[in-house]
């Protein structure tokens, strides 16, 4: 693709996710999934695996990389509690289009040497997705720390995320979106026994 088709299709992704600033699309790849499960897998990036039943007819799930000003900002302002440090450049995208997934689901993000490079000594590889939350009275639309496995063989890290990270909150055509980065955090240190 040339520089200016992707700069018209960074603008024309920032239209359909509600952002007038430009989002840049690194990649993106669309599967069926049906009611018995199935994995969608953005090569280069990573997959989304959704177990059975976690929709209730055959839907095509898009999957993403995109770099956004907006989502960017979001992860820098809610996870100062985290002692967040590097994280990678893009984010995750996972529209189910009108279903939300009825379970949890597991993604897989491949975890480029050259960023375990630039981790601190103490820090270790995690995911985040961002979680949106209406109160009523506020509407919360942070990221969450969720478990995560670091495999070496794979190069990947693995999470099992709750069907509470789709929305349909964040886009004009309700569409339900989940969004995954991959960061890091000071991995705990256990005192010694006595």
């Amino acid at each position: 693709m040339s520089r200016q088709g992707s700069i018209l299709s960074a603008v024309l992704i920032g239209i359909l996710i509600g952002s007038y600033l430009p989002v840049m699309v690194y990649g993106q790849t669309t599967m069926l999934v049906s009611p018995e499960g199935g994995t969608v897998t953005l090569e280069g990036f990573g997959s989304v695996t959704f177990p059975p039943r976690a929709f209730s007819e055959s839907l095509s799930v898009l999957i993403s990389a995109t770099q956004s000003p907006e989502t960017q900002e979001d992860f820098a302002t809610s996870t100062e509690i985290f002692s967040v440090g590097p994280r990678l450049p893009h984010e995750i995208r996972i529209n189910s289009g009108s279903l939300a997934p009825a379970t949890s689901f597991e993604v897989a993000i491949r975890v480029p040497k050259a960023f375990r490079g630039t981790l601190p000594p103490s820090f270790g590889v995690t995911v985040f997705a961002q979680i949106y939350q209406d109160g009523g009275m506020e509407v919360l639309d942070h990221f969450e720390l969720f478990p995560s496995t670091f495999d070496p063989t794979t190069q990947t890290v693995r999470a099992t995320l709750p069907k509470t990270a789709f929305t349909n909150m964040r886009h004009a055509d309700n569409s339900y979106e989940a969004i995954v980065i991959v960061g890091s955090t000071p991995i705990p240190r256990h005192p010694p026994n006595r």
